[in-house]
């Protein structure tokens, strides 16, 4: 799918007081990397074992850094990885789904289909569509990795999105997109897109539907229920009803 024509993302949860919080007052938790649960995550690699510098790439380090050899290089390289490692752990980020179908994510985040899945609006105009903000995550079988010259040279941006952004084809049954905020790792932000509706796990217990349909009461967010499909694996997700004061 276009990645213009993706009008919604989704955040599966468990039914607690922090998604209960999302839902009342419109902010969610931004985590910081080392809060995953992938080890891996936000890993990278730079690759030392090249020939010298070219005498363009040489001429271009001497004006940008100040550097003349290829020994003082790797002066430079220790000092712009820290700073990459600093800007990366100190990220905060936001774990969506395309798919609020997905069986994988009922039972790992939504507490075995006893949660909820909010769906998010992505349109012009709010963090969800912009591309400096969220972006469809990319799987590789290898850390990004980066040649220790190119590592300089390139926008520091680019740099950081690749590694922000890449994670392990193993993961890529959630079909993943994130929203990452600069040095907001840990913290409680306003959520990047209205909540549009919010979806029952085909197990959710009665008195926390009914907690949610009077926090809803009075808004355009419409609830809907997942049920099992018939004959086959997967859930079917229909409107349960519209809220009025």
């Amino acid at each position: 799918m276009n990645d213009e024509f993706v009008d919604s993302l989704y955040k599966y949860r468990s039914v607690d007081s922090f998604t209960l919080d999302i839902i009342a007052n419109n902010r969610i938790f931004f985590a910081k990397p080392e809060m995953f649960n992938d080890p891996y995550d936000t890993e990278f690699n730079i690759n030392t074992h090249i020939g010298k510098l070219s005498s363009i790439d040489m001429a271009y380090m001497e004006e940008t850094y100040g550097i003349s050899s290829n020994d003082e290089v790797d002066r430079v390289i220790v000092n712009v990885n820290e700073q990459i490692k600093n800007y990366v752990s100190s990220a905060g980020i936001l774990s969506l789904s395309s798919s609020p179908e997905n069986l994988l994510l009922w039972a790992h985040y939504a507490d075995d289909h006893k949660g909820i899945c909010i769906e998010f609006e992505r349109k012009l105009g709010n963090d969800l569509a912009n591309e400096s903000f969220t972006q469809k995550v990319k799987y590789a079988a290898s850390y990004p990795s980066f040649n220790k010259y190119a590592f300089i040279k390139k926008n520091g941006h680019s740099v950081v999105n690749r590694i922000l952004w890449t994670k392990s084809p193993e993961w890529e049954y959630e079909q993943e997109w994130r929203v990452i905020y600069p040095h907001k790792g840990g913290t409680v932000q306003e959520i990047p897109g209205k909540i549009k509706s919010i979806i029952f796990g085909l197990r959710c217990p009665s008195i926390n539907i009914d907690i949610i349909k009077r926090l809803v009461s009075g808004t355009d967010i419409k609830l809907k229920q997942a049920s099992k499909k018939k004959n086959e694996f997967g859930v079917v997700i229909k409107n349960i009803t519209s809220n009025s004061s």
